[in-house]
C-alpha cells in the first residue's frame, strides 16, 4: 500500500508542476503554443485594390492618406501628394501578411504585448483602419511591439481575441503625416547660370558660364571683384542638389503672412534649357524659409540630324532623342506640380542664396597682425671716387712753438 501511495502522489505533484507551468507560461504570453492556424494570413480577403483610405493612429499623433480623383494625398497637409510607393507598399504587405506563431495570451495580457488600442497609459499599440470605398466600417489592425529577440511584430485584428507574431516589421507604418510625403525637391543639375535678385527686381548678384565644364564668372564684376570659385563653386554648380524640403504650408497661404510679396527671386538656368525660379519669403519660428518654385522649359520637338550622321545611325540617334524628350518632359511635369505649394525649407537649404554680392567674393590677402613688418634692405652706396687735381697737402703735425729742436732736449 505505501508504494502505491507513493506513487499516486507523485503522480499528483507531477500533474499540479505541470499545470503550473503551463498558467505560468499562458500568463507571461510565451509564443511557444502551438496552432494549425499558423501560417496563415492575418487578413483573409483584404480588399487590396479597392482600400481608399488608410488611418494610422497612435496615442499622440495621427496620419491620414486618402485617395481622391485616382491620386493619393495626405489629409493633415491638405491633400499634398503622398508617397505612392509607400502606400502601395503598406497595402501590398497587409494583404501578404501572415502568421508566424500564434500567441497564447488571454485578452488580460495584451497590453503587454502592446496591443491595446491607442490611449493614455501604458501598452497601448498602433491602430491601422483600411477604408474600403463605400462602406460603414473600416478593417482594423492593431501593431504591437517587437518581440525579446527583435524580429517581427505582435498584431491582431481588432474586437478579436486572437493575436500573432508576424514576420513584418511595419517600419513604414508611422503616424507622421510628413512621413507619408516625398519630400525631394527638383534636382535641378548643372547650372549654366545663377541671379539673385532683391524684393526691388534689382541684381544682388549673378554668375556665368558658357560650358559646364568651366567655371562661373561674376556677371558685371569691376576692378577687383572675382567669384570665390574655391569656397562656393561647387554650390553654385550644383545649386539644390539633393535637395528636400521641410514642411508644406496651405497653397491659400497669404503672400503677406509668408514674406512671398517681399521676396528675393532666384533664377537657375542648366544646359538642358530648364528654368527655376526660386522665390525666398520671410523665416518662421524654427528658423525655416517659405520658399516656392516654378519652372518652364524649352523642349526641342523635331532632332537636327549631324553634318557627317551615317544612315545606319538614325535610328538610334532618333530612338535616344525620344528617350531624353520623354525624360524631360516627364521631369517638367513633375517640377511643374510643386508650383502650386508653399514649402518651408531649412535655412542650410538657402544660405547660398541669401548671400550678398561681397560674401560670394574672394578675399584679399592681408598680412596677420603678429606678424612684424618686413624692414626694408639698407641700400650701401659705392665709394665716391677721389678728385683727380689734388689741392695742397697739409701737414699732418705742426710743431707748436714751444717744441725745441731735438738736439737741444739734453
Amino acid at each position: 500500500m505505501r508504494q502505491k501511495q507513493l506513487l499516486i502522489i507523485l503522480g499528483v505533484a507531477a500533474v499540479l508542476v505541470a499545470l503550473g507551468l503551463g498558467v505560468t507560461r499562458w500568463r507571461a504570453g510565451a509564443l511557444e503554443g502551438q496552432s494549425g492556424m499558423a501560417g496563415g494570413k492575418v487578413l483573409p480577403g483584404f480588399p487590396l485594390n479597392e482600400i481608399s483610405k488608410i488611418v494610422i493612429v497612435g496615442t499622440t499623433n495621427k496620419a491620414t492618406v486618402e485617395r481622391k480623383d485616382g491620386k493619393w494625398g495626405v489629409a493633415e497637409r491638405w491633400g499634398y501628394p503622398a508617397d505612392f510607393e509607400r502606400v502601395s507598399e503598406v497595402l501590398r504587405n497587409m494583404w501578404e501578411l501572415k502568421s508566424v506563431q500564434k500567441v497564447m495570451a488571454g485578452p488580460s495580457q495584451m497590453g503587454r504585448l502592446e496591443l491595446e488600442p491607442p490611449g493614455e497609459g501604458e501598452g497601448k499599440g498602433t491602430l491601422v483602419e483600411f477604408w474600403k470605398e463605400g462602406a460603414k466600417e473600416p478593417i482594423k489592425v492593431i501593431i504591437g511591439k517587437r518581440p525579446a529577440n527583435g524580429s517581427g511584430r505582435f498584431v491582431k485584428a481588432a474586437g478579436s481575441d486572437s493575436a500573432w507574431l508576424v514576420s513584418e516589421s511595419f517600419y513604414r507604418v508611422t503616424t507622421a503625416p510628413l512621413d507619408w510625403i516625398k519630400r525631394d525637391l527638383p534636382e535641378v543639375g548643372a547650372a549654366k547660370s545663377l541671379s539673385v535678385n532683391g524684393p526691388d527686381g534689382k541684381v544682388i548678384w549673378a554668375l556665368s558660364r558658357a560650358k559646364d565644364t568651366d567655371d562661373f564668372k561674376l556677371v558685371g564684376a569691376v576692378a577687383g571683384e572675382e567669384f570665390d570659385e574655391a569656397t562656393h563653386g561647387y554650390t553654385a554648380k550644383n545649386p539644390m542638389s539633393y535637395a528636400t524640403f521641410s514642411d508644406v504650408v496651405a497653397s491659400d497661404t497669404k503672400p503677406s503672412d509668408s514674406g512671398l510679396d517681399k521676396a528675393r527671386v532666384v533664377e537657375i538656368k542648366t544646359f538642358d534649357d530648364f528654368t527655376y525660379v526660386l522665390k525666398i519669403g520671410a523665416k518662421d519660428s524654427e528658423n525655416r524659409y517659405f520658399a516656392q518654385l516654378s519652372v518652364s522649359a524649352k523642349i526641342p520637338e523635331k532632332r537636327e540630324a549631324g553634318k557627317d550622321e551615317k544612315d545606319a545611325d538614325k535610328k538610334r540617334l532618333d530612338d535616344e532623342f525620344k528617350k531624353k524628350q520623354e525624360d524631360l518632359k516627364k521631369k517638367l511635369d513633375g517640377a511643374k506640380a510643386m508650383a502650386a505649394w508653399v514649402y518651408k525649407l531649412d535655412e542650410s537649404r538657402v544660405s547660398f542664396f541669401l548671400k550678398n554680392r561681397a560674401d560670394i567674393l574672394k578675399k584679399k590677402e592681408e598680412p596677420k597682425k603678429d606678424e612684424a613688418p618686413k624692414e626694408e634692405p639698407t641700400k650701401v652706396e659705392p665709394p665716391k671716387e677721389e678728385s683727380k687735381k689734388a689741392g695742397p697737402v697739409k701737414d699732418e703735425a705742426k710743431p707748436s712753438g714751444d717744441a725745441k729742436p731735438a738736439d737741444q732736449m739734453n
